[in-house]
């Protein structure tokens, strides 16, 4: 069991580089090797993701201000999520599993919160950035 824990991440942290290095060596705003967003195409209207693949590549160059403006909410997220896989690679199995749970359900209904204000908020008239 702990072999194959060991394993799952490591083939994670192998995969998350490998995605760091494309968004790293490829530019979304010109390389045609990304995706657009389906619901800005089926709509007009922007998702909560739209403009995270811009922000992830100027944040890997250390353009934090510019990826603010493709898309805010993801460049504040990203260390976050980086503090987050640091924490669970260092040693959640350590912690009590059911004080861990409730702590993970707290946070995920806290994003979902938050990633709907977003959703609603960018798609008004006085939005900053679009």
């Amino acid at each position: 069991m702990r072999e194959l824990r060991a394993a799952r991440s490591i083939l994670f942290l192998a995969v998350s580089a490998s995605v760091l290095a494309w968004f790293y060596f490829f530019d979304p705003a010109k390389a045609d090797a990304f995706l657009p967003c389906p619901f800005r195409l089926a709509t007009g209207w922007s998702c909560p993701g739209c403009g995270t693949q811009r922000a992830v590549h100027l944040f890997l160059h250390g353009e934090i201000f510019a990826g603010l403006r493709s898309n805010p909410l993801s460049v504040i997220l990203i260390p976050v999520v980086g503090v987050l896989f640091a924490r669970h690679f260092a040693g959640s199995a350590l912690r009590n599993r059911q004080t861990n749970n409730r702590t993970n359900t707290s946070f995920i209904v806290g994003m979902l919160v938050v990633l709907a204000a977003y959703w609603i908020a960018r798609n008004m008239p006085w939005w900053p950035w679009m």
